[in-house]
C-alpha cells in the first residue's frame, strides 16, 4: 500500500513539471454498476447502482500516447436479500454500500487523426470511506442480525486493475468532453471473506487545456 501511494504521489508532482501545452485537468461524472464475486453479473438483484465522480489530470507523451491520473469516489457495494419477512409490497433488498477514494495510473493509446478513440490500461489503489448494508424493517423471519457498519469486515485498502474505451466528443481550443466507459475489478481482496468486486462506469470527462 505504502509503495503505491509513493508511486502515485511521485507521479503526481512529476507530471505538472513536464511542457503544459499538452495537459489537460477537469472533472468527471458517471454512473457506476457494481457486484461482488457471490453473484452472477447477469443475476439482475445483485447490482448496486449508484455513482462515479472525481478530477483526472492527463499527460499527452506524444502524439498518441497518454498518461492519466487523478483521485476518483467510486460508490461500490451490492444488493443481495435477507431471510427476513417483509410487509406486502416491500421489497426484500440487502443493500450492501462499500464506497472507495481511488487513485488511478493509466495508460492511454489514442487512435485516428484527431485521437477520437482511445483505449487504457492501468491499475488503482482503493481507500475505503465507507461500509454499511441496509434494508427494510422487517415484521418477521428468521433470528440473524445484519449489522449497519461493516468496517470489521471489509478491508481497508484493495489494489485493482482498469480497462477503459473513450470516444471524444467535443474538441475547442481550451475543452474537449470525452464519454468514457470503464471496468473496474479488483486484484487482492475486498473482505476478510476473500470476496472481490467488479464495476463498470459510465460517464463524461471534461479536460480543461492546461
Amino acid at each position: 500500500m505504502k509503495t503505491f501511494l509513493c508511486a502515485f504521489v511521485f507521479i503526481l508532482f512529476l507530471l505538472p513539471n513536464a511542457q503544459a501545452q499538452k495537459s489537460f485537468f477537469g472533472p468527471e461524472l458517471g454512473i457506476l454498476v457494481s457486484r461482488n464475486s457471490d453473484f452472477d453479473f447477469d443475476f439482475g438483484l445483485s447490482r448496486r447502482y449508484s455513482y462515479a465522480l472525481g478530477v483526472n489530470y492527463t499527460y499527452q507523451l506524444n502524439k498518441h500516447l497518454y498518461l492519466n491520473t487523478g483521485i476518483q469516489y467510486l460508490s461500490q457495494g451490492y444488493v443481495g436479500e435477507t431471510c427476513y419477512i417483509f410487509p406486502e409490497g416491500v421489497s426484500n433488498k440487502l443493500i450492501i454500500k462499500t464506497d472507495y477514494l481511488i487513485l488511478p495510473i493509466l495508460v492511454k493509446y489514442g487512435f485516428g487523426k484527431e485521437n477520437r478513440i482511445k483505449m487504457a490500461l492501468g491499475m488503482y489503489g482503493a481507500y475505503n470511506i465507507l461500509a454499511t448494508q441496509e434494508h427494510p424493517v422487517p415484521i418477521g423471519g428468521c433470528l440473524r442480525f445484519y449489522p449497519y457498519d461493516l468496517r470489521e469486515s471489509v478491508e481497508d485498502f484493495y489494489l485493482g486493475a482498469i480497462a477503459e474505451l473513450s470516444y471524444l466528443i467535443l474538441n475547442k481550443d481550451l475543452l474537449n468532453l470525452e464519454l468514457r466507459l470503464k471496468h473496474f475489478n479488483s486484484i487482492t481482496n475486498v473482505t476478510f471473506y476473500d470476496l472481490s468486486n467488479s464495476s463498470y462506469s459510465l460517464g463524461l470527462n471534461f479536460n480543461f487545456k492546461i
